[in-house]
């Protein structure tokens, strides 16, 4: 009987033989596979109304069979037309099969108050002190998952997700859930408490399942009420006309139990991943560690490592640091073909040298004047060699209209034939003067050689962003101390070694970048003391130091902690309590962090999770307004997050003290999800600039929590026996007497 029961175990635990519902709850949900639970049959019902006056079928009004074991309800609201001059008007309902729960009433009339919503004739039936864990248990356990409504104190409707830990959006977001004890839960987003809440009202369906289902026409009679109202003379009636409701519905869909570890068999099959297969990140972080060499690695793409910034100067096309015949060269042949020989977008930008937002010619005879530059004489504007009616041409044009001119600032220097710094007629008249003398060979009026004024040639700098794009995955590995000691030459080695074995997967034509440099350390070490449950010599407290160290020194390692997470206090101690059971207590000061250097940083460093505050546009510290603020000035926020650069989707804006919180959606997008925005806000996860737009006037300062892109990690660091040591109670007396 022994060995039958540790068989029967031992088959829990695999999914193919797996016979308990919970169990096998549990281990299809390590593989992405949620198993359902209740699920009510639906049909369709066509309804008329008898009545003289159009009626409303609410929300939660009940359908029935004859006798009564069959309930079917409405989860919307339906206004029917009168159909007593038999017009044709029918309704088409859909029914939902189950009893309806609902809060208590609050008010006797049917229908909500003008401009109030339609729960507002319910009651609260639970409260914030029902959260366990971010859920809400129900009192009833056959609920169909499919139909429940979560509405909050403000007002607010909540969305039933299938997962809400997968969205990418912000909001009132919940999942429904079933515990190892079949016991019905709602689990809320675990930032719940930004939205200040103190009571909900929940609505929801108890089902029957597979009993649920109906054929057309089963359901016989209305036993909710249907109501109609009728306003004569200021005076308001409200009467239940579900008596003259006549109706017919259409065979229901299938209604589903609880489902079985032999169905979830067959229907898992969809939700399990390929073998040898990186597709994920966390399948890449897998196959990584399993390298040796290897402590801990975080991957990335373009969801969650923004990149970094790069900048060149304007002319250095080919972007290798500088402005030579390579980059003239490449001009050349795209002017010539730029099909055959394209530039990039931001190596466009590099080659409009005169930034007038076309790359033609001009820019061309800008960037060879750079490269290889010429004396050119006061006059010669078109820089043709010649002082010719062609240049005056260009300068009365340009007298007569500055803003239309396509000269460039070099150019605009040869305009000034007086040297008096301001083009004008006056130029004009010394250039015709020049034009009608005799000719000389050199101009009377001067040379310019000044190769800073060709354009913005190598003096202006564009900037732009090297995303991660689509087909990039980036390894940030830590290595173990014996590879992280190896010398330098031995790196190109390893990186090789990783990318070579990560393409032996199936795996999609993607680049494998590796960083070993990337990683920030910190460190931190425990200072206190520890008491024993009694006396004992100094060698066996010495043992338990040694043990101490050791453990922590294992558990807090870098291939054992997680990525920008600081240490749990709370952890250390307990992991403390754990080394001998002699340990009665610890008094453990607060955990200090250091860089390399042994200088103190904080826990933000660490966590890489800050908070701005961005006070109210327009509005002085007493509350008043400021003057000669625009309405623009008040709606309009741009402001810079300090620590960039941002960590894509992390980025949580909290609006009127939090009562509206919205964030970014990995994209560069902040998203406006409460309706708050005049539209999407945007960030620049690089610079940290934040551009949003209110619909309305703030009551209350922005607080924006995010995290800096940065990958860091923080290790113990060998204690020191001069700041933890044991008590003095803790050692015997004879020990004491010689230590005195």
């Amino acid at each position: 009987m022994l060995f039958f029961t540790q068989d029967m175990q031992a088959l829990e635990v695999y999914p193919n033989s797996v016979t308990q519902r919970k169990n096998a709850a549990t281990i299809y949900k390590l593989i992405g596979y949620k198993m359902h639970w209740y699920k009510s049959a639906t049909c369709q019902a066509d309804v008329v109304n008898t009545y003289t006056q159009s009626a409303t079928i609410p929300r939660f009004c009940t359908f029935v069979s004859a006798n009564g074991e069959i309930v079917y309800t409405t989860f919307d609201q339906y206004d029917l037309e009168s159909n007593t001059q038999n017009n044709g008007s029918i309704t088409t309902v859909e029914l939902i099969q189950g009893s309806p729960v609902t809060p208590n009433r609050v008010s006797n009339n049917p229908y909500p108050e003008a401009g109030a919503p339609w729960h507002s004739i319910y009651g609260y039936n639970y409260t914030v002190s029902d959260i366990i864990n971010n859920r809400i248990y129900l009192r009833d356990n056959h609920v169909d998952q499919d139909h429940i409504i979560l509405i909050d104190d403000q007002n607010e409707q909540w969305t039933l997700m299938d997962n809400i830990y997968l969205t990418t959006e912000v909001g009132r977001f919940f999942e429904f859930g079933v515990d190892s004890n079949d016991n019905v839960y709602l689990e809320l987003v675990d930032y719940y408490t930004n939205f200040n809440i103190n009571s909900f009202k929940i609505f929801y369906i108890i089902s029957n399942g597979e009993s649920g289902q109906v054929y057309a026409d089963t359901l016989t009679k209305v036993t909710g009420n249907v109501w109609s109202r009728l306003t004569e003379n200021d005076n308001t009636v409200v009467s239940n006309v579900n008596s003259f409701i006549e109706f017919t519905h259409y065979d229901s869909t299938y209604g589903y139990d609880p489902e079985t570890p032999d169905e979830a068999r067959k229907n898992s099959v969809l939700y399990q991943n390929t073998l040898d297969t990186l597709i994920t990140l966390a399948d890449f972080e897998r196959a990584t560690l399993r390298e040796p060499g290897v402590a801990n690695v975080r991957a990335t793409d373009l969801t969650n490592d923004p990149g970094t910034e790069i900048t060149y100067y304007v002319g250095d096309i080919n972007e290798d640091g500088s402005i030579n015949e390579e980059d003239y060269n490449l001009l050349v042949k795209y002017i010539n073909d730029s099909i055959t020989n394209p530039l990039t977008t931001y190596q466009l930008q590099l080659a409009d040298v005169n930034q007038d937002g076309k790359v033609d010619t001009a820019d061309l005879q800008c960037l060879k004047e750079f490269i290889n530059p010429t004396m050119w004489d006061i006059g010669d504007i078109n820089q043709d060699g010649v002082i010719s009616q062609a240049d005056l041409v260009l300068l009365q044009q340009y007298v007569a209209n500055p803003e239309g001119s396509s000269l460039t600032d070099f150019q605009i220097r040869l305009c000034d034939i007086n040297q008096d710094n301001a083009i004008s007629q006056a130029d004009c008249l010394e250039l015709e003067k020049y034009l009608n003398a005799s000719r000389q060979e050199k101009s009377p009026f001067g040379q310019i050689n000044d190769n800073n004024l060709i354009g913005y040639t190598g003096k202006t700098t564009l900037s732009t962003v090297e995303l991660l794009d689509g087909f990039i995955v980036k390894l940030y590995i830590a290595r173990t101390d014996e590879y992280e000691n190896q010398d330098t030459e031995y790196e190109d080695i390893f990186i090789t070694q990783i990318k070579s074995d990560l393409q032996q997967y199936k795996i999609l034509p993607l680049t494998i970048e590796v960083d070993l440099h990337s990683i920030q350390k910190y460190y931190w070490s425990i200072t206190g003391k520890f008491f024993t449950t009694q006396p004992l010599s100094r060698d066996e407290l010495q043992t338990i130091i040694i043990n101490i160290n050791n453990l922590l020194k294992y558990n807090y390692s870098v291939s054992e902690i997680n990525f920008n997470t600081a240490v749990n206090y709370k952890e250390v101690i307990e992991t403390i309590l754990s080394v001998d059971n002699r340990i009665l207590m610890v008094d453990l000061d607060p955990i200090t962090y250091y860089d390399e250097d042994g200088n103190e940083i904080s826990k933000e460093q660490v966590t890489g999770n800050y908070s701005k505050i961005v006070k109210q546009n327009g509005v002085n510290e007493d509350g008043t307004l400021q003057e000669g603020i625009t309405v623009e000035d008040r709606l309009v926020y741009d402001f810079k997050l300090d620590e960039a650069p941002i960590l894509p989707g992390s980025v949580m804006v909290r609006i009127n003290g939090g009562q509206y919180t919205v964030r970014d959606n990995n994209n560069g997008t902040i998203y406006n999800s409460n309706s708050v925005l005049a539209r999407n806000g945007t960030i620049n996860y690089v610079t940290g600039e934040v551009h949003l737009e209110f619909v309305d006037f703030l009551t209350d300062d922005l607080v924006i929590d995010y995290t800096k892109n940065r990958a860091t990690l923080a290790p113990y660091r060998n204690l020191s026996t001069q700041s933890f040591y044991f008590d003095s109670s803790a050692l015997e007396q004879d020990d004491m007497q010689d230590l005195v």
